[in-house]
């Protein structure tokens, strides 16, 4: 336990800013650990009437404090709407295209008579901005239909006329849009697309709207972020996750419809044992004020520039180089074990995201990491121009593979085309602070190539952090499973000598 707790990545830790919040708190731990002790498995009214009823209540509540229109909530007059848990925002979106996709069919065949399902899948097309989630475009894979991703405005917002023309030129090809996918809050840079104008479109073409507020959708209960869920009363559907902002443990997405009865009866799957006389009655189904400070410190840097609107608690930012260096820069840092970051990619441009994360950051947190960040910037930048100037000698490869650095000077390059650069640095040496003792020179890590996706590899690979953190991880635990096994060490060995001829033949 002390091994994994060692290498573990701590989200809550005040200097973690990959990725967006990760809420936690003790009430949320504690009401953990009861549901865990009661041990009630609440898969219908039915199976316990009291989670159900708890799990309507608490979504209206939510509802009301993001004040989302009454015709989502389902204890209003003659109210159709409800809400209802998912795990996470990609089920959300899942869920709601199915549930878009059941309608659709249903509505063609009313209106052009009987087809083939898969006919009619097969000219299916759903919509969404090119900045929104990955999730969008799998669940499109999972409805078996056609997605079309629409370029942004100069604020990365999908926009209400851009819609309007690509469902046009579907229909005039002969495919049936069905679905559109807004976001507000996008995961690569917070940007929110136009509600206002995408609304009217969707309801006008009566296209499902689906409206992803995983990351902005908390912050709509102050009233100063109302605005940005203008038009929103034109959405079939809308989810948003508490454990991001309101320091509820993952994994915890609300989601809510304007019509429940479309949402159950998509899948309804009835067998006897889970039928009930009840069927009829029941329903189963501070970080924004540090983000402007680190902003503020950015835009004091005239080496940097952030590239996209700050509205809520993401910062993104470059240096004014090279996707390369940006690259080099964020994986020294990552490296470090001083911060943590992830990247994103905005119109090919590489650009670094710094998430306010812990509900306990303070002022003085991001100073530190603006420090940090400033002091490896000033390090590879200079190496950086000692490269373009040529000026640094070639050298030997050292034994463990390190070299100092190319004798080529440094070219821009696409993000998908970045080499597998990992820079890589002594575990044992740590800074006290950014400005008492600068970090010691990067140097260049020289592993296998790989023709994967930096974002992909950046996310999935934990040697592209720290490839020495990572073989000695491993190697430790390889040696407990060893001593673990005991005398039963021989019966491994020649299993895994049995197993690995017999693979060799089948190959």
């Amino acid at each position: 336990m002390t091994l994994l707790l060692l290498q573990v990545t701590h989200w809550q830790h005040p200097r973690f800013h990959a990725y967006f919040p990760a809420g936690n708190s003790w009430p949320s731990i504690l009401a953990d650990m009861l549901s865990d002790a009661i041990g009630c498995v609440g898969f219908s009214w039915a199976a316990s009437p009291a989670c159900t009823e708890l799990e309507t209540i608490m979504l209206d509540w939510i509802a009301r404090m993001v004040n989302l229109p009454n015709i989502f909530r389902p204890f209003e007059d003659m109210g159709r709407g409800g809400g209802v848990l998912q795990q996470s925002a990609s089920d959300c979106i899942l869920v709601c295209m199915l549930t878009a996709r059941a309608q659709a069919i249903r509505h063609y065949k009313e209106e052009h008579g009987s087809e083939e399902d898969g006919a009619i899948l097969s000219r299916m097309v759903a919509y969404c901005s090119k900045e929104a989630h990955s999730s969008v475009e799998k669940a499109a894979m999972i409805c078996l239909v056609k997605i079309r991703i629409l370029e942004t405005d100069e604020e990365y917002a999908l926009r209400g006329e851009v819609l309007s023309e690509a469902i046009k030129e579907d229909k005039d090809v002969g495919l049936i849009p069905f679905y559109v996918s807004a976001t507000l809050g996008t995961t690569s840079c917070c940007s929110f697309d136009n509600l206002s104008e995408i609304g009217p479109v969707c309801t006008s073409e009566d296209l499902w709207l689906h409206v992803d507020a995983a990351y902005a959708g908390s912050a709509l209960i102050c009233p100063e972020f109302q605005y940005l869920k203008k038009g929103v009363e034109h959405a079939s559907s809308f989810n948003m996750n508490p454990n991001k902002w309101m320091l509820v443990n993952f994994d915890c997405s609300t989601m809510w419809v304007r019509d429940r009865d479309l949402l159950t009866g998509t899948l309804a799957v009835d067998p006897v044992y889970l039928q009930h006389r009840y069927s009829d009655k029941a329903i189963d189904y501070r970080h924004v004020r540090l983000a402007k400070l680190f902003e503020s410190f950015v835009k004091k840097d005239a080496r940097f520039e952030v590239p996209c609107k700050v509205v809520m608690g993401l910062v993104c930012f470059r240096l004014k180089e090279s996707n390369a260096t940006n690259q080099r820069l964020l994986m020294a840092i990552n490296a470090s074990g001083e911060l943590h970051m992830v990247p994103a990619s905005l119109n090919n441009r590489y650009v670094i995201r710094f998430a306010i994360c812990s509900e306990h950051a303070t002022d003085s947190d991001v100073l530190v990491a603006w420090r940090i960040i400033q002091t490896f910037s000033t390090e590879v930048l200079k190496r950086s121009r000692s490269r373009e100037s040529g000026s640094i000698e070639k050298r030997q490869p050292e034994p463990n593979g390190v070299v100092d650095d190319d004798e080529e000077p440094e070219e821009d390059v696409d993000i998908d085309d970045i080499e597998d650069d990992v820079f890589m640095f002594d575990p044992t040496v740590t800074l006290n602070h950014p400005l008492e003792r600068p970090p010691p020179p990067p140097r260049r890590y020289k592993g296998r190539g790989s023709s994967r996706n930096m974002l992909v590899r950046m996310i999935s690979d934990p040697k592209c952090y720290h490839p020495k953190l990572y073989l000695n991880f491993f190697g430790t635990l390889s040696v407990l499973v060893l001593q673990s096994l005991g005398c039963y060490r021989h019966l491994f060995f020649s299993f895994c000598s049995r197993f690995i001829l017999m693979f060799s033949c089948c190959v």
